[in-house]
């Protein structure tokens, strides 16, 4: 009777200790407080995230398996795959973004390579011969300086 007096004694004695010092002694989520949750299939093309990237502009862009979105820390822009060849992604399937030193942003995608057009906003995909040529894969999976 003594021992489960004195392991109950004990054990209030320690909850006691944790209510009153805890938050002392404890990481609270006020770190956390200021960052919002967005929903996801409100924002983005897909809710499947290939690539997350941010820019020198620090402009954060998620690479999905619909295209890419570009976050600008209120509103997503959707870019989708091209329907005329000229603007729009060579494929919805994003691999990899990488930028250069110049600060281009490139896109690979599992079926050609893709660059930003900051001044129009715009992605372009990029003709690595004449249009007459083909290079050996279309597959971008990993750009490197």
């Amino acid at each position: 009777f003594v021992l489960i007096m004195k392991r109950t004694v004990l054990s209030l004695a320690t909850v006691y200790l944790l209510l009153l010092l805890g938050p002392e002694f404890s990481f609270s989520q006020s770190q956390l407080d200021s960052l919002n949750f967005i929903p996801v299939k409100a924002s983005l093309s897909q809710s499947t995230v290939s690539e997350i990237f941010e820019d020198k502009h620090g402009f954060l862009w998620v690479g999905t398996t619909k295209g890419i979105n570009r976050y600008d820390g209120t509103d997503f822009k959707v870019f989708e795959e091209s329907q005329d060849g000229t603007t729009g992604l060579t494929h919805s399937h994003i691999e990899y973004i990488y930028e250069d030193a110049k600060g281009v942003l490139l896109i690979g995608t599992s079926r050609g390579l893709n660059l930003y057009d900051e001044k129009l906003a715009v992605i372009r995909p990029y003709t690595f011969k004449s249009e007459s040529e083909k290079i050996q894969s279309e597959h971008i999976s990993v750009i490197k300086n």
